[in-house]
């Protein structure tokens, strides 16, 4: 399969997480695979569930003008105490998947930095990262 293929493919499934996402959010009523012969995939459900919002909450992030002006790359991934309150499996899945689509991504401190190639954000020529 070629690139174009791969792309396109990667489009879908992101576009059906998203009507999946909708659903969820029209959600009526309690869906039909929370039942007791399902429970032991709660955890899995959660788990996506917890991925799904969290990529969400990038997305807004980076459809801020703050973000768009390059004002502000950094997604801040700690509370207002200074605490981790993301997972950095869902960290990671989310920034292998910006990457996929051309972002470039750093972990620094408490943030994420995300911004397109070559144009890293000036906190990083004034710091040495590692």
């Amino acid at each position: 399969m070629n690139m174009l293929g791969v792309l396109i493919k990667l489009q879908m499934k992101e576009e059906m997480r998203i009507k999946e996402v909708i659903n969820l959010i029209k959600m009526k009523s309690i869906p039909p695979y929370i039942n007791p012969d399902n429970i032991k995939n709660f955890k899995s459900i959660r788990e996506e569930r917890e991925l799904v919002r969290f990529k969400r909450e990038v997305l807004e992030f980076m459809l801020t003008d703050k973000f768009i002006s390059g004002e502000n790359r950094g997604f801040e991934l700690s509370n207002e105490n200074g605490q981790i309150i993301y997972d950095k499996d869902l960290v990671s899945k989310c920034i292998e998947e910006l990457k996929g689509l051309g972002w470039e991504c750093k972990e620094w401190r408490t943030c994420i930095y995300i911004y397109p190639p070559k144009e890293e954000p000036k906190i990083f020529k004034y710091e040495i990262i590692e």
